[in-house]
């Protein structure tokens, strides 16, 4: 019987059908499946604050067949400008040295706006903080990436958000139903795995 259920899985796979194995799952394919687009291809930009955490979701995009774009040289173009001249610019793109001199809102809004305009960039991944305390403050963001989800709502994005107040900056992220938030980089680039099927 188990052996039976292994071929029928196998065959159902092949033929397209997402199998949702773990606890939570269904809840998390729900929400990306009826908020985000399909996404065209499997190219994926990150864009975060830490070299660790851009390495840590690179592992989880080939997990779900997604890799990472070779960002335009418009787009790597659009952050220098923000970032010193010793900053080395790629995908996953750090921005905290654009963050240091520009601020957080200004610095992320251009890295995502160019991002989702590049033709090589099919979904984003965002890495974002979740401040607590009214004096960091500044490092909440979700207000700026949304006004930018207005402007250019035709690529799915997603966000993972660390820090001490995950769960009302989510709330944040996600009123306008443009941005989808999960509470590991896993979840993220799974739900964008799931967009790509959609297509």
């Amino acid at each position: 019987m188990a052996g039976d259920y292994q071929i029928y899985k196998a065959a159902l796979k092949g033929a397209g059908v997402t199998f949702l194995e773990e606890d939570g799952q269904m809840t998390y394919a729900v929400k990306t499946l009826l908020n985000l687009p399909a996404m065209k291809g499997n190219n994926i930009a990150v864009i975060t604050y830490s070299g660790a955490a851009g390495i840590m979701v690179t592992d989880a995009l080939e997990r779900y067949g997604l890799k990472l774009a070779s960002l335009s040289p418009e787009t790597i173009h659009m952050v220098a400008e923000l970032s010193p001249a010793w900053m080395p610019l790629g995908n996953p793109l750090d921005i905290w040295p654009a963050v240091m001199k520009y601020g957080t809102g200004n610095a992320y809004s251009v890295a995502l706006k160019a991002v989702l305009n590049d033709p090589h960039v099919d979904g984003v991944i965002c890495i974002a903080i979740a401040p607590m305390m009214p004096e960091f403050s500044f490092l909440e963001v979700s207000e700026h990436l949304n006004s930018v989800m207005e402007e250019i709502p035709h690529k799915p994005v997603v966000a993972w958000l660390y820090g001490p107040n995950p769960e009302k900056i989510s709330e944040k992220f996600e009123s306008k139903k443009k941005i989808m938030i999960y509470p590991t980089l896993e979840l993220a680039a799974w739900s964008l795995s799931l967009l790509r099927k959609k297509h």
